[in-house]
């Protein structure tokens, strides 16, 4: 597939703002969804206007993060709920949580080395 080139100053301030959703995701991990959530809508409003380019897929990684992450934290809630399940709740919170880190440190990574992430 052929890249979109961005003028430089929109490829720059395109890149500011996907390094702020990873910036809101990642603070997510401490203050739960609402954080992740403003992130989430900035990733799926300005996907678009990425597209065709190596920043549309860290919008489209972020998004991913997000969706993931929130049914990891659903599911664990849900065996929380149980008495037997809490052992195994926390291990899907603490597995969820640790999976998002990865991602974001990975995404952040490739970001910062002007590529696209890769799963």
């Amino acid at each position: 597939m052929s890249q979109v080139l961005l003028p430089d100053e929109a490829e720059r301030s395109m890149k500011n703002l996907v390094l702020a959703v990873y910036i809101l995701l990642a603070v997510s991990l401490m203050t739960a969804i609402p954080t992740g959530l403003i992130g989430v809508i900035i990733a799926y409003v300005k996907r678009d206007e990425a597209r065709g380019t190596w920043l549309a897929e860290h919008f489209r990684w972020q998004i991913e993060i997000f969706w993931y992450s929130l049914a990891g934290c659903i599911l664990a809630s849900l065996l929380f709920v149980t008495l037997i399940g809490i052992p195994l709740a926390i291990i899907v919170g603490a597995g969820t949580w640790l999976w998002m880190v990865y991602r974001l440190v990975k995404g952040f990574l490739r970001l910062n080395d002007n590529r696209e992430p890769q799963a």
